[in-house]
Order: structure tokens, then C-alpha cells, then sequence
């Protein structure tokens, strides 16, 4: 029998101590250690994976490091899809919102012009920067911080909302300067050493 044609036993031989190991390392962490459920699957998917990676790795004749470099750009492909989505679903839902409250013009007009950038910035960001502190940043910025922020407001009272109008407004233009910003590190290839500057998102971030 040719290489090539020995080469599947080999694959599932992988898989199926991969997938041994993962469930042992369960066993002994959950069990043995004690340690909490979720924990304890994370860490038994990465004995289980990396394990599965080298004997891959060794099957073919290719480096760990470049099967690894494979797997996980699989692995993190449908994670992408459904991050951008979520930002994407969040900030519309956020504009109709802030339509059906009925913000006036002089807070709306910003918010929109702030959601347009961060519905064409923020998923390149996440495209580009994958699983980094900037892509998380970015992330929850677009689909908690921010509509968490518009949430609130709309739910004062019409006197508070007088009251509090100035302040989010800053609020908004330092969000969108941020948003800005990344587009420019994006461009500029320096998106891992971008950090978000709102005083407001820092503190959430923290």
C-alpha cells in the first residue's frame, strides 16, 4: 500500500486518541481536581486538541505549528461569522430604537452617523484581529456598551433626559472618535496596539 493510501487510519487513529484524551483530562479535572464544569471542559478540549494536532501533524509530515495555524483558522471562521452578525443585528436594532423613542435631531443625527461607521469598521476589525483585546473591545463596544448606553438614556424621564442630553452626546462623538481610530489602525496595519481612549468605554473595559 502507497503513503497516500495509509494515510487515513492514521487521521482517524488521531482523532480517536484525541478525542481519549479529552476525556480522560475531563475525568481528572472535574473528578480528581475538582475543578468547575466549564473549566474543566476547556482544558480537556486542549489537551484533547493539541494532542490531535501533533499526531495529525506527524501523519502528513507537516510542522505542528502549521496544522495548528490550519485548524484553528476553521475553528475560528464560523465564530467570525456569527460575531459579525451579532454586531451587525445590535446596532440596527439600536437605531430603530432610538427612532421608535423619537430622539431628536440633535442626538440623533450623531448616533446614526456613529452606528453607519461602526456597522462598516467594526466587523473588518474583528476580520482582522481575530480572538485579540481589540476585537473583544470592539465587540462588546457595538453590541453592549453603547446600546446599553442609548437603553438608558431613553428610559429617564423627559426632564432627566434635558438634564443628561450633553453627556451623551460627548459620550457618542468619543465612541465614534474611537471607532475612527481603529480604522485608521486597521489602514495602517498597527490594529493589535489600537486602544479604545473614551473615558467611558475604559471604564467598562476594566
Amino acid at each position: 500500500m502507497d503513503k497516500k493510501g495509509s494515510q487515513p487510519p492514521s487521521i482517524v487513529k488521531a482523532a480517536f486518541i484525541g478525542f481519549v484524551l479529552f476525556l480522560i483530562s475531563l475525568l481528572i479535572f472535574k473528578i480528581i481536581l475538582k475543578m468547575g464544569s466549564l473549566l474543566s471542559l476547556l482544558a480537556g478540549l486542549v489537551i484533547g486538541a493539541i494532542s490531535m494536532i501533533v499526531l495529525l501533524a506527524h501523519s502528513r509530515g507537516e510542522r505542528p505549528k502549521a496544522m495548528a495555524k490550519e485548524v484553528m483558522t476553521q475553528v475560528q471562521q464560523p465564530l467570525q461569522d456569527t460575531l459579525t452578525r451579532r454586531v451587525e443585528e445590535q446596532l440596527l436594532d439600536l437605531n430603530l430604537h432610538a427612532r421608535l423613542e423619537s430622539l431628536p435631531s440633535e442626538l440623533l443625527q450623531p448616533l446614526e452617523e456613529t452606528i453607519d461607521h461602526m456597522l462598516e469598521i467594526v466587523p473588518a476589525c474583528l476580520a482582522a484581529a481575530p480572538g485579540t483585546e481589540t476585537a473583544f473591545n470592539l465587540e462588546k463596544m457595538s453590541t453592549d456598551y453603547f446600546p446599553d448606553l442609548v437603553h438608558k438614556y431613553t428610559a429617564l424621564s423627559v426632564t432627566d433626559q434635558n438634564l443628561q442630553k450633553e453627556k451623551l452626546l460627548t459620550q457618542i462623538a468619543d465612541i465614534n472618535k474611537d471607532v475612527l481610530a481603529a480604522k485608521t489602525a486597521l489602514d495602517q496595519g498597527k490594529l493589535n496596539e489600537f486602544r479604545i481612549s473614551s473615558d467611558f468605554i475604559q471604564a467598562k473595559t476594566q
